[in-house]
């Protein structure tokens, strides 16, 4: 990125597209983690106890600079060691829609789709009715 704009605009504009995505990178990195703990606290808060909250509270923010730190590491030791961590991670994430695909699958019920679906029961016609969800939404 920094050679392309360097060479094509300027010293200035090299700069600045170098340091716009070294910016992005940090604040990714921070946007992903705060999702995470503000997602795990779906899992570990409860009324009485606030442990992660959004993602915001001093637990999140150890947490999270403990996995950054990880994951420096991991691409410190190698690309090789990353390359195996990013294969369990993305196996991690695409075994559970697997799993929703096959449990959707079973749980299909076709005469859910077969009940009146032009809804001439209601005596109203599909245009109205079109029209009616158009006024309110």
């Amino acid at each position: 990125i920094f050679t392309y704009a360097r060479e094509g605009f300027g010293e200035l504009i090299g700069f600045c597209s170098a340091w716009g995505y070294w910016l992005c990178a940090v604040i990714a990195n921070v946007s992903y983690l705060v999702i995470v703990f503000s997602a795990l606290s779906f899992f570990t808060d409860t009324p009485e106890l606030r442990l992660f909250g959004d993602g915001n509270t001093w637990q999140s923010i150890v947490g999270a600079s403990v996995l950054l730190w990880v994951v420096h590491f991991l691409v410190l030791r190698g690309v090789q060691t990353a390359a195996g961590i990013n294969l369990v991670a993305t196996l991690a994430k695409l075994l559970p829609l697997g799993a929703f695909v096959a449990l959707a699958a079973l749980a299909f019920q076709l005469d859910t789709f077969r009940l009146d679906f032009s809804g001439l029961a209601l005596g109203v016609p599909v245009w109205e009715q079109v029209k009616n969800t158009m006024l309110i939404t």
